[in-house]
């Protein structure tokens, strides 16, 4: 007679109280994300409490500064891993000084299985925003966020959870992979991977893993910066060396300013969604 299967099934894993879902090793059951998208459509997280339950992340963008800030810019966030496509901001002009952002407010679901926030500053092209390339990047992690978003709680002063920040910037092969949202991709990226270095060893060549051209970029970059410190030590980055990009960056770096607030899920109240309200006078409806 076969053995039923060691730990928590999922019925067994539904019955669990919330004060227990750490406990579990949610892995071995379903993706924790999707798991929580699941629970969360069932409307099973309603019930729980605000500090418990799906909350809502409020990014507020305050001021930002740098000479990086040319043209149009705006400003793109999401978190990691991701709830959904990320929350554009406007076109902001750059100023003298610091521009002023209005505050405008970025809204991300909050689940608490987050790992971090990530925001890019990006260019405006003025064409597809395809082609917008990000130029700079910020990553908050989660414990970061929760704090500065419990020091604002209760507090109209926006200085209370306010922080800000210096944007790192990025290089072209990370600015890259943002266009792979863009794209249309035919076969999985993890299938074409396969199936080219199964191509490849039936010619006898050794085609590199993404992973293995992340581990050779980071090196190179590493291997770069010590090159420049060498330059910098011997007196020889006046002498017609060129400037590496961490020069560069340090010159022309960009800083926001970011409030952060955590805040229940909002509903209209009152029945407002099912009120009954005057039809659009330029629209025929069709009874």
């Amino acid at each position: 007679r076969r053995q039923p299967a060691e730990g928590p099934g999922a019925m067994d894993a539904m019955s669990l109280s919330p004060s227990m879902w750490p406990s579990v090793q949610w892995g071995s059951l379903w993706p924790k994300r999707r798991f929580l998208q699941t629970l969360d459509s069932c409307g099973f997280l309603d019930c729980m409490p605000d500090d418990m339950g799906p909350r809502v992340l409020r990014v507020s963008l305050v001021s930002a500064s740098g000479s990086r800030l040319r043209g149009g810019f705006y400003f793109e966030a999401f978190t990691e891993p991701a709830s959904g496509h990320p929350k554009n901001s406007r076109i902001h002009q750059p100023a003298s000084g610091s521009v002023d952002l209005g505050c405008e407010q970025l809204e991300l679901d909050w689940l608490g299985d987050e790992r971090e926030v990530i925001i890019h500053l990006l260019q405006y092209s003025g064409n597809k925003q395809s082609r917008d390339m990000p130029v700079c990047e910020l990553r908050v992690p989660k414990v970061a966020a929760e704090r500065y978003a419990k020091e604002a709680r209760g507090h109209l002063d926006v200085r209370y959870g306010s922080r800000t920040f210096v944007l790192e910037p990025l290089s072209k092969q990370d600015a890259l992979q943002r266009k792979r949202r863009f794209q249309d991709i035919l076969l999985p990226s993890a299938i074409a991977t396969r199936l080219f270095a199964k191509l490849g060893e039936e010619q006898g060549l050794h085609i590199p893993s993404h992973a293995e051209l992340e581990t050779l970029q980071r090196e190179n970059a590493k291997l770069r910066e010590e090159h420049s410190t060498l330059l910098m030590s011997s007196g020889m980055q006046g002498k017609g060396a060129p400037m590496t990009a961490a020069c560069s960056a340090t010159s022309e770096e960009a800083k926001v300013t970011l409030r952060f607030e955590l805040l229940p899920r909002r509903q209209a109240g009152n029945g407002a969604a099912e009120l009954p309200y005057r039809k659009a006078s330029f629209q025929e409806f069709i009874d």
